[in-house]
């Protein structure tokens, strides 16, 4: 019985021993964990110390940029000045059209006034009533051509131009007829909006 006990003590005892040894390596580990974090951060701020003696600023974390965003931003650049011109075009082409349409009407009318002229007997107006008739056809065929803004839009404004000239030329011999007087000032107007719309059409050409 005696020899029993003795045995389980020992057992005992070494089984503390060990426990006690496990205990102190791991203390002794924690221990100089601590001491090389400590020593690391000391390190890093005696550096930055003696870097702001020296005159110097502490190191800030460099920004990137994205390199995709400089050309991005210059295409935007290059391409503004090219749209602005885009539609200030387009808004000479609408301009035209509007001309070209309302002249065709006036002219339309025009050219009623004139056959009811001629009917009553005033031969004066043989000659207004066909300068109103074409001038009225050309100018229909210019506004739908220059309103889609067509390939031929510089060579119909250059006919429509001549036209309206020519038709108002006719027209203003009447000065006192209200209906010559209205005509040949919107043929007038027309032609003008044509040369300024042939005008730009030559110096997108070049």
């Amino acid at each position: 019985m005696r020899c029993c006990r003795t045995v389980r003590n020992l057992t005992a005892l070494l089984g503390a021993t060990v426990a006690l040894a496990t205990a102190w390596s791991l203390h002794v580990a924690a221990q100089e964990g601590t001491g090389a974090l400590g020593g690391a951060l000391k390190r890093a701020a005696q550096a930055e110390e003696q870097q702001i003696r020296g005159g110097g600023q502490p190191a800030a974390p460099r920004a990137t940029q994205p390199r995709a965003v400089a050309p991005r931003a210059a295409a935007q650049r290059r391409a503004a000045p090219r749209a602005a011109g885009h539609h200030a075009g387009h808004g000479q082409h609408d301009a035209c059209a509007e001309a070209c349409s309302e002249c065709q009407r006036i002219c339309d009318s025009c050219s009623t006034h004139c056959l009811n002229q001629v009917a009553e007997g005033n031969q004066d107006h043989k000659t207004t009533v066909q300068t109103c008739l074409d001038c009225a056809e050309i100018c229909a065929a210019a506004a739908r051509i220059v309103s889609r803004g067509g390939p031929f839009s510089e060579t119909i404004c250059r006919a429509c131009a001549e036209a309206c000239n020519r038709c108002a030329e006719s027209c203003e011999q009447m000065p006192d007829d209200q209906h010559m007087a209205e005509c040949a000032k919107v043929c007038r107007k027309c032609e003008q909006e044509c040369r300024e719309m042939i005008g730009e059409a030559g110096d997108g050409n070049r």
